[in-house]
């Protein structure tokens, strides 16, 4: 079992988040929130809220983003017991509705990358989190286009240098990919920057220095930070 999944058997982030992506839907469509999903929204809510720092911790959870995310829970949950202006009501559910789904989607692509998913489950990941050709994907990870190809087929899997590389380069890609887009990532990548002693990510990322690697990482934290993932 992960981390996230065992922090508590009934909430499993990806599954709650793709619930709230059809409420959403729900709340755009009508000009005055239905009674039942007012309740979901508020039973999503809660079951965000009634979660405590200890099991976070637990979980392996980032303290910050669960922050965040029971932030928007309370806004949720104030909103389901607004009977006021019907129009107002809607429009702040749906606003938190969204921003709940977000945050859930992100802690669960955190947990697709964990260390304990198999190298090929990260490769797929990134094949479909990168919107660049696979050739470019491939010449990103430092490999051929046939091995990266025969990654994804299930007919090899990354390993030592190959596997730490992929595993760092998926990492930065959920990290940057919600402020630069597909190209706009494989740029960045590729692009010296000053904050890194002038080496692009990619340099850094081959060469393997600890602490050059704990710049970069911190670099692309703040980057997901910026971009309210």
């Amino acid at each position: 079992m992960s981390a996230t999944s065992a922090l508590v058997p009934a909430l499993d982030p990806a599954a709650l988040a793709a619930g709230l992506a059809s409420l959403e839907t729900r709340l755009a469509d009508v000009a005055r929130p239905r009674p039942d999903d007012v309740a979901a929204a508020r039973a999503a809510a809660e079951r965000v809220l009634e979660r405590d720092a200890r099991e976070v911790a637990r979980a392996g959870i980032e303290a910050g983003r669960w922050i965040d995310l029971q932030q928007v829970a309370h806004r949720v949950a104030l909103a389901a017991r607004d009977g006021g202006d019907p129009a107002a009501q809607r429009r702040a559910l749906r606003i938190g509705v969204e921003g709940m789904r977000f945050l859930l989607e992100r802690i669960a692509e955190r947990e697709l990358l964990g260390d304990d998913r198999p190298a090929r489950e990260i490769a797929a990941w990134l094949e479909d989190a990168l919107a660049v050709s696979q050739s470019e994907k491939a010449e990103l990870l430092g490999v051929s286009l046939r091995t990266y190809q025969r990654w994804l087929a299930g007919e090899a899997a990354p390993s030592g240098e190959d596997e730490r590389r992929l595993r760092l380069l998926a990492r930065l890609v959920l990290d940057v990919r919600g402020l630069l887009g597909g190209p706009g990532v494989a740029g960045w990548l590729r692009d010296p920057d000053r904050a890194l002693g002038g080496r692009s990510p990619l340099e850094i990322v081959a060469e393997g220095d600890p602490r050059r690697l704990a710049r970069l990482l911190e670099l692309s934290g703040a980057a997901r930070a910026g971009a309210g993932g």
